[in-house]
């Protein structure tokens, strides 16, 4: 697995992303924790390279989902959920 939090300046991403993504082995899950990092060059390279990857919003909506299923007792269409996400901060 890679976390990225993108601890370094943003104008170095696409720089580090070039850089990291050659070494990923092909068996990594590359998540980064950024809401709207679908477009994040680390995790565009990785995907174009075939490696999983999963973005920041899937965590927000997944952790959102599971709070609302534990305080309300009912399931939560994630789908749902992540369209109101997405439209909510214009991605």
């Amino acid at each position: 697995w890679i976390i990225s939090t993108a601890d370094w300046p943003k104008e170095d991403n696409e720089q580090v992303a070039a850089s990291v993504a050659p070494e990923m082995p092909m068996s990594a899950l590359a998540i980064d924790l950024g809401v709207g990092s679908t477009r994040a060059p680390m995790l565009l390279h990785l995907a174009d390279r075939g490696l999983a990857t999963l973005d920041g919003l899937a965590v927000l909506v997944a952790e959102t989902a599971l709070a609302l299923e534990a305080w309300t007792d009912q399931a939560v269409d994630r789908g749902v959920l992540r369209d109101a996400a997405e439209e909510f901060l214009g991605l």
